[in-house]
């Protein structure tokens, strides 16, 4: 791990900690809620009822989680600076492969820091380690607090390109099988579905029974 990525992990590792002893304390997480969505959200969805708003609803959701837990990965596994995508600052209506890269920065104030710039199509962001960590990493399942970040599989990235190429297209039966693809592969992935759904493996094995 380089410099900077090792200060950014060490950051949000303190921060977790800290988010961590203010909940022993008060019962209360501090951090920003994962946008996870409910049981009741995901069944309107399946529903042979359901409208583009209604499986966009969730599917948005779970896309914003997901690319956010992207960014994660390639920043503390990969070494690789997170796309303006993965952190909400580039429209989703270009092809996936089109990416603009953040980069890192030395600060000139503070010897061996290190600024993430993100000069970004729809917007300008610059992050220190601690303010990275506040916005994406360090976050709230609930009143539990997390790291948003994870190993995930492979089908949750497929599943992402295929619910944005749907919404795209306005294609609302491709948008379900879409979402049920990203459902699928966290479900899949045991203690990965507690981010993106509240209650976690136990409500998507309900969400499963309901659907036969």
């Amino acid at each position: 791990m380089s410099e900077a990525h090792e200060e950014y992990w060490v950051e949000a590792e303190r921060l977790y900690h800290k988010v961590e002893d203010v909940k022993r304390k008060t019962g209360k997480c501090t951090a920003p809620q994962l946008p996870r969505v409910t049981y009741e959200e995901l069944r309107e969805a399946f529903l042979p009822t359901r409208t583009k708003e209604t499986v966009s609803k969730v599917g948005d959701k779970i896309q914003q989680s997901a690319l956010e837990l992207f960014a994660n990965s390639e920043l503390f596994d990969y070494n690789s600076e997170p796309s303006c995508r993965s952190l909400g600052l580039e429209k989703l209506d270009k092809d996936w492969e089109d990416w603009e890269q953040c980069h890192f920065e030395p600060e000139a104030e503070k010897e061996g820091k290190h600024s993430l710039v993100c000069d970004c199509p729809e917007g300008y962001a610059e992050y220190d380690a601690k303010s990275y960590a506040e916005e994406h990493v360090v976050k709230c399942k609930g009143n539990e607090p997390t790291m948003h970040y994870s190993d995930f599989p492979q089908r949750l990235s497929q599943g992402a390109i295929h619910y944005q190429n749907s919404k795209k297209a306005g294609d609302v039966s491709s948008m379900v099988l879409a979402v049920d693809e990203m459902v699928n592969a966290v479900h899949g992935s045991g203690p990965l579905a507690d981010l993106f759904v509240v209650g976690g493996k136990k409500t998507l094995d309900k969400l499963a029974t309901a659907k036969k």
